[in-house]
């Protein structure tokens, strides 16, 4: 599995770097409500006893509103964010975090352009399989090479990645769906 990090030197610095793409992470993110209903929409259907949802990298609550919205149960962590129905929580760390210890079990795992961001790849695999969910939805850019707000380019990221190797990231996971768009993938992975 190909990997490439972009290196900040140190946590300090790549939370230094994360808080400067709150602005224009809010003004994509509201530009693609319709983009989002659509896809918690489409969760709702293929999964409709899956309720209880983690959106992992909740900078703006629009994704936990709308699954709240539709239906479900929903928390979000952000690396800065406490809203309602967002707690701050890095996301390789949610194995130690109290509130979401008293959540679980998650049924879906919920990543919308934060996988790419993350700084500890080894720690939010952990972290999904403590969470005893059984659905991850992925959503992340197409990249031939890291940008200065990512962390981790992983292969099937590239515009010729091969999609099933995410099955190699995520050992004991299914590549239940896979969809490209113009400039990004997404993947619906199902446990066993």
């Amino acid at each position: 599995m190909k990997k490439e990090h972009f290196n900040y030197g140190s946590y300090k610095n790549y939370l230094s770097r994360q808080t400067r793409t709150s602005n224009r992470t809010i003004s994509k993110t509201l530009k693609g409500k319709d983009f989002i209903q659509e896809r918690i929409k489409e969760l709702a259907f293929l999964y409709p006893n899956h309720k209880n949802v983690l959106c992992l990298g909740s900078r703006h609550p629009i994704e936990v509103e709308t699954f709240l919205n539709n239906g479900f149960t929903a928390i979000g962590i952000d690396l800065f964010e406490t809203l309602p129905h967002i707690i701050k929580c890095d996301m390789a760390k949610i194995c130690d975090n109290e509130t979401l210890q008293k959540r679980k079990p998650f049924d879906i795992i919920y990543m919308s352009h934060s996988l790419e961001h993350c700084l500890n790849v080894e720690g939010l695999l952990q972290g999904i399989q403590w969470s005893k969910a059984t659905v991850i939805y992925i959503r992340v850019p197409i990249r031939t090479q890291p940008n200065k707000w990512d962390c981790t380019l992983l292969e099937f990221m590239l515009p010729d990645g091969d999609q099933n190797s995410i099955e190699q990231l995520f050992t004991g996971w299914k590549l239940k769906t896979f969809t490209s768009l113009k400039s990004e993938k997404i993947f619906i992975l199902e446990k066993g």
